[in-house]
């Protein structure tokens, strides 16, 4: 049996996964993906971020930071992920999980320069 590599991602794909990850709530959204295992529910998604968030700026916790999140994933953020491929969203469970650009995200966050290079 041969083995053959992935194709690398293409200048386009490569552009949509930078501008996808130019927030960041959306390098937050792939960062909990790589911790915590993919799918993962919006709703939990949304308070593990705001978890996260408050966690930051030790704020004290508000009860609507997490349906703010939720909102703001669902209209915008998670719809530009799908957009680079680096999620995939399920409407009817209401779920994010990896897709075929998450371990191309995942290097961009862990080391950019080799991301680029290898």
């Amino acid at each position: 049996m041969e083995l053959t590599e992935e194709p690398p991602i293409s200048d386009g794909g490569l552009d949509a996964v930078f501008g996808a990850l130019a927030t960041e709530r959306r390098r937050s959204v792939v960062r909990c993906l790589d911790e915590h295992g993919s799918p993962l529910a919006l709703d939990v998604l949304a308070e593990l971020l705001a978890d996260a968030e408050r966690s930051a700026t030790a704020a004290d916790p508000d009860p609507t930071v997490a349906d703010e999140i939720y909102t703001s994933l669902y209209h915008v953020h998670v719809p530009k992920l799908v957009d680079a491929g680096i999620v995939e969203y399920d409407r009817q469970g209401d779920t994010v999980e990896r897709a075929e650009n998450t371990e191309t995200a995942i290097g961009f966050l862990e080391s950019p320069d080799t991301a680029i290079s290898g």
